[in-house]
């Protein structure tokens, strides 16, 4: 394989491919990108990782978040929980050990016959369903619904709009939506700059030998970054991935939700109850559908 002489790579057309020209601009919410064998085969092997926090946070913490928002919300077996990008099942599968009637959704198919399996050796009764949960359709049917790990920021506004309707619309009368989002003091998504890796054998993207050029860029008027990694293979291919996020103040996340007929009931640091202050990185957010 590296004794093959690559192809020619013009990299002014890189440049052409790696410019975007509006925010969240070829998201990385594609059915390609989540279903992609050698993709969905890393991430769920990052999500399944104990010893970091890359695509899940570490099963410690996830225990601690179920007991927490379980005891919280007086969550019992009267009451359905819906999971919007509930991947491997790492917090669906807890709830439903708990009595919690749970449906997760998720738009990666490897994920999805993980949490499937997991489900049925340990004898729980869970709905997983294989779909795009952008495109969910429900009426009145849960008193919960969750998107936990910051998976709220990775909308354009179009789709935060559209997302938190059918929220609104798929909750019971006084239902409630659990979310969290990074703030300004998540150092990672604040900081512009440029770096590039060899990959020999295969990366996170690619199973083949491949050069990765990433060039992150922070808009701070929009409270937005772009991490964009431009990939060039051994064969002269390229081909470009933007990662679109989106932090946010107290103040903006309260606005919009009173746009969207949802007040908050309490907002902490996280999931476990750790009290939110001026440098928590993450705004975590229980909030109440109010009926139009």
């Amino acid at each position: 394989m590296y004794r093959e002489k690559p192809s020619f790579i013009d990299f002014s057309t890189v440049t052409k491919l790696s410019t975007p020209t509006t925010f969240f601009e070829r998201q990385k919410s594609q059915k390609e990108f989540w279903d992609n064998a050698h993709i969905s085969q890393k991430l769920l092997e990052a999500h399944l990782d104990p010893n970091n926090d890359r695509a899940s946070r570490r099963p410690e913490t996830i225990e601690k978040c179920v007991d927490w928002i379980t005891e919280k919300l007086q969550l019992t077996d009267r009451h359905r929980l819906i999971d919007l990008g509930c991947g491997p099942g790492l917090y669906t599968n807890r709830f439903a050990q708990r009595g919690i009637q749970v449906t997760g959704i998720d738009y990666s198919r490897r994920s999805i016959e993980y949490a499937q399996e997991q489900a049925i050796a340990h004898n729980m009764l869970v709905e997983y369903i294989y779909q795009d949960y952008t495109t969910i359709d429900y009426q009145n049917d849960f008193h919960v619904a969750m998107m936990i790990y910051c998976d709220f920021g990775v909308f354009s506004d179009e789709d935060r709009s559209l997302m938190l309707n059918k929220i609104h619309t798929a909750l019971k009368p006084g239902g409630v939506f659990l979310f969290d989002v990074w703030t300004d003091q998540y150092a990672p998504m604040t900081s512009s700059f440029k770096d590039w890796a060899i990959y020999p054998k295969d990366g996170f993207f690619l199973p083949i030998p491949h050069i990765e050029l990433v060039n992150q860029i922070h808009y701070p008027e929009a409270f937005i970054c772009l991490t964009q990694y431009t990939l060039l293979d051994y064969r002269g291919t390229c081909q470009v991935v933007n990662f679109w996020e989106r932090y946010y103040t107290l103040e903006q996340i309260t606005s919009l939700l009173e746009r969207h007929h949802f007040k908050i009931l309490a907002y902490q640091q996280d999931f476990t109850g750790t009290p939110f202050s001026e440098t928590s990185e993450i705004i975590s957010v229980i909030a109440q559908k109010v009926e139009i």
